[in-house]
């Protein structure tokens, strides 16, 4: 027994029917288009940095003003003598537009007697935002003091870039040595400039309390911050004079040798 075939549609019909799912398919592939343009286009999509423990945030990417802090790690060198990062507070500060960062602080940045040391790191890149490139960076220290200590001690905040010309330290030295004493320096803020200026970088922030073996008094501080300052991106009629002015220099230079090898001759 032959099975019926399917009714057929009219040819108009058909063609209708053959538009509609055309049509459909279209809107499908321009609207995941639309979204994948939209998402990569998104600076926000990484999220802002919140307030929050050290902890929550470190193997997170967010955005602090116009640039991008990506954390990748948190280490101790010394885990009996470390914090845990879940007792730190990381705080982003965006108040300058053209200078933000974060700051780290907490209650138990502090060390009496011996063993003196205490030593955080924090690894983390940051990007500058859209027509922007980083110029430099400061760190500062807050409410660093050193009491009652018997021997050398530092209460020191140290940013790097893996560039010696590029490291910054700040906060506070009790030094002593068998001529002068001991004395208690100021507290010093620090910074670098990135020449040239950079889109992007790769940083450690340090956070440490070193005492010498007759420490015996009491060392801390309660919070260190660093902020990213940034310059625009050179515009194309600048790069083209910087260049012609580049070649010129080298036409005088060249006109000049052969000058004087003419005069030797």
């Amino acid at each position: 027994m032959r099975i019926p075939s399917a009714p057929r549609f009219p040819s108009a019909v058909g063609r209708v029917l053959r538009s509609a799912r055309l049509l459909l398919r279209s809107s499908r592939c321009c609207a995941l288009a639309f979204a994948s343009v939209a998402t990569f286009a998104d600076p926000t999509r990484a999220g802002v940095c919140a307030t929050t423990t050290l902890d929550a945030v470190v193997g997170q990417t967010c955005t602090i003003g116009d640039k991008t802090f990506e954390f990748t790690g948190f280490s101790n060198p010394f885990p009996f003598l470390g914090l845990p990062a879940s007792v730190i507070t990381f705080t982003p500060d965006g108040s300058d537009p053209a200078n933000p960062g974060f700051a780290l602080s907490s209650s138990q940045f502090t060390q009496t007697g011996e063993p003196a040391d205490q030593v955080e790191s924090l690894s983390f890149a940051v990007t500058a935002g859209a027509g922007q490139l980083i110029s430099g960076d400061t760190v500062k220290m807050h409410g660093a003091s050193i009491v009652g200590a018997g021997n050398t001690t530092e209460v020191l905040a140290s940013l790097s870039t893996g560039d010696p010309s590029q490291f910054a330290q700040a906060g506070l030295t009790f030094a002593c040595n068998l001529v002068t004493g001991c004395t208690l320096g100021p507290e010093q803020d620090g910074g670098a400039a990135f020449v040239p200026p950079v889109t992007s970088r790769d940083m450690n922030l340090s956070l440490e309390i070193i005492g010498a073996s007759a420490h015996s008094g009491t060392a801390s501080f309660d919070s260190a911050e660093v902020h990213f300052s940034q310059v625009p991106v050179p515009e194309p009629a600048s790069v083209a004079l910087l260049a012609t002015g580049l070649v010129a220099i080298g036409r005088r230079r060249a006109g000049t040798k052969r000058s004087g090898s003419s005069h030797h001759r």
